[in-house]
C-alpha cells in the first residue's frame, strides 16, 4: 500500500475505536442515569418515611433534592457547551477542507512544474543512480567488513606475532641490540612475520577503504537529495504552495484548540457519568449522613411500623434496594468496558501519530509505501489491546516499509518525468528507466549491481509475538 492508504488506514482505524467509545460512554450514561433515577425514588421513598418519623427528615429531603436538581442543570448546561463546541468543530472542519483542496490545486500547479524542469529530471535520475548504488554496496561491505574484522581478530591471538607486532619488528622504529635483533628475526621467521604483516595491512587498507567508500555514497545521496529538495521548494514557492499551507496549519491548530475544549468539557460530563462529580459526592453524603446507622431491611422494617406509612412503600423500597443492585452491577461492567475503550483508542491515537511522523512530510522529494504482507488493521488491533508494544509495532511497520524516489516514471504512453518513482531498481510501472546507472557497464572497484533489496517477512493474524 502507498503512504496515502496507510495514513488513511490509521485514521480509519482511530475513527472506529473512538466511535466504539462513544457508544460504551453513552450506555454507561443511560445506564448512570436510571442509577441515579433508582437513586431519586429510593431517597424520595426514604424522605417520607424519614418525614413520618422526624421532622428533620423533611428539611433533609429538601437539600437532597435541590443539589440533585443543580447537578442536573450544571450537567445540561455542560452539555449544551459540548454541542456548540462541537458545531465550532464541524464548521472548522469543513473550512479546513476547503483550504485543504486549494492546497492539492496548487500542489499539483507545482508538481507540473517539476515536470516541466529538466534539470529536476537530471537531478532525479542522479538521485536513483546514488541510491541504487549505496543499495548495491551494502551487501559488500557488510560481507567484506565481516570478513576483514574476523581476519584481523586472529593477528591479535598470535603471541610470537603479536610481541613482534609491539617491539615495532620490521618498522623504521626498530632498534634492538645485535644478538636481540637475531632473536627477532629467527622468531619472525618461525611465526612468517613479514608475510603476515603484509597480510595484515592489506586487510586494515581495505578496512579503511570501505569505510571511505560507504561514506561518499552516503554524502553523494545526501547531495543528490539536497539538490533535487531545492528545487522542488523553488517550484512550490512559484505556486505559492507556503502560503496556502500555512493557512491550513492555522486551520488545524484552530481545530485542535476546539478538540482540546471539547476533551476538557468531556471530562467534566465523564464525571458526571461516573458519579464523581461535587455535586453527586455533596448530595450523597446528605443521603449517607441519614442511611449510615441502618440497613435496607431495618428501613422496611421501619416503613412497615410507622404510622402513617402503608405495606406498598415498604414493598417499594425493598424492590428499589433490588433494582439499584442491578443497574449498579450493569454500570461496572459498562464501565470497566469503557474504561477499556477509552485505554485502547489512547494506545491507538499514540501509535497511529507516531507512525504518522515517520511518513514523509507534504514537500518531500521521496515517498514511502508498505508491503501487501502487512496487516495493519491486525498490528492495530493487537497494540490497542496490549498485546503489542509500540516499540514491536514500529519495528514490524519497519520490515515493510519501502522508500521511493519522486522522479522519472513509465506508463503506457511512454516515458515522462515528474514525482514518484522508486528509488532503486523495481520492476512493472516502476521498472528502470533505460540509461540509467544498471544498463551502464562498469568494471572495477566501482562496478556496482543494482538489485532490489526489501526484505521479507510480514505481519498477518498468525504472526507470533
Amino acid at each position: 500500500m502507498d503512504q496515502h492508504r496507510f495514513a488513511s488506514e490509521l485514521k480509519d482505524f482511530c475513527k472506529a475505536r473512538a466511535a466504539a467509545a462513544a457508544e460504551l460512554e453513552s450506555r454507561c450514561a443511560g445506564i448512570a442515569a436510571r442509577q441515579a433515577q433508582c437513586d431519586g425514588r429510593m431517597a424520595e421513598r426514604l424522605a417520607r418515611v424519614a418525614a413520618l418519623q422526624l421532622d428533620l427528615q423533611v428539611d433533609f429531603d429538601d437539600r437532597v433534592r435541590a443539589e440533585l436538581a443543580a447537578r442536573a442543570a450544571d450537567e445540561q448546561r455542560e452539555r449544551g457547551r459540548l454541542l456548540e463546541i462541537n458545531a465550532g468543530l464541524d464548521a472548522e472542519l469543513s473550512s479546513q477542507e476547503l483550504v485543504r483542496q486549494e492546497f492539492n490545486a496548487v500542489r499539483a500547479q507545482a508538481d507540473a512544474l517539476l515536470r516541466a524542469d529538466p534539470e529536476f529530471a537530471r537531478r532525479s535520475l542522479a538521485c536513483e543512480q546514488a541510491l541504487a548504488a549505496q543499495a548495491a554496496f551494502k551487501p559488500d561491505l557488510e560481507e567484506l567488513s565481516g570478513e576483514c574484522s574476523g581476519k584481523l581478530a586472529a593477528f591479535q591471538t598470535g603471541r610470537l606475532y603479536d610481541y613482534l607486532r609491539r617491539r615495532g619488528y620490521g618498522g623504521g622504529s626498530y632498534a634492538a641490540p645485535a644478538l636481540a635483533r637475531a632473536l627477532d628475526g629467527w622468531i619472525a621467521r618461525l611465526c612468517h612475520f613479514d608475510v603476515n604483516h603484509r597480510t595484515e595491512q592489506t586487510l586494515l587498507s581495505m578496512q579503511a577503504e570501505l569505510a571511505r567508500r560507504a561514506a561518499s555514497l552516503g554524502v553523494a545521496v545526501a547531495r543528490c537529495e539536497r539538490d533535487a529538495q531545492m528545487l522542488a521548494d523553488a517550484a512550490a514557492e512559484k505556486a505559492g504552495l507556503p502560503s496556502v499551507d500555512a493557512r491550513l496549519d492555522a486551520r488545524k491548530e484552530a481545530a485542535r484548540r476546539l478538540r482540546a475544549d471539547a476533551a476538557r468539557v468531556q471530562d467534566t460530563l465523564d464525571a458526571y457519568a461516573s458519579k464523581t462529580d461535587a455535586r453527586y459526592r455533596s448530595a450523597q453524603a446528605m443521603v449517607v449522613d441519614y442511611l449510615k446507622a441502618q440497613s435496607i431491611e431495618q428501613l422496611v422494617a421501619q416503613t412497615k411500623k410507622t404510622q402513617g406509612a402503608d405495606e406498598a412503600l415498604a414493598g417499594e423500597i425493598g424492590e428499589l434496594a433490588r433494582q439499584r443492585a442491578a443497574v449498579r452491577a450493569e454500570y461496572e461492567e459498562a464501565s470497566g468496558r469503557y474504561l477499556q475503550a477509552k485505554l485502547a483508542l489512547a494506545r491507538a491515537d499514540e501509535l497511529s501519530d507516531g507512525l504518522r511522523r515517520t511518513l514523509p512530510g507534504r514537500h518531500s522529494v521521496v515517498e514511502h509505501s508498505f508491503g501487501r504482507k502487512l496487516d495493519l488493521q491486525a498490528l492495530m488491533a493487537d497494540h490497542a489491546s496490549g498485546a503489542l508494544s509500540a516499540d514491536a509495532a514500529h519495528v514490524l511497520v519497519e520490515r515493510h516499509r519501502k522508500v521511493r524516489f519522486m522522479g522519472s516514471y513509465t506508463s503506457g504512453s511512454g516515458t515522462g518525468a515528474g514525482i514518484g518513482i522508486v528509488s532503486g531498481a523495481g520492476s512493472g510501472a516502476w521498472a528502470e528507466q533505460p540509461g540509467d546507472a544498471s544498463s551502464s557497464p562498469t568494471s572495477g572497484a566501482d562496478s556496482f549491481s543494482s538489485s532490489d533489496s526489501s526484505g521479507g517477512g510480514g505481519y498477518s493474524s498468525s504472526d507470533n509475538f
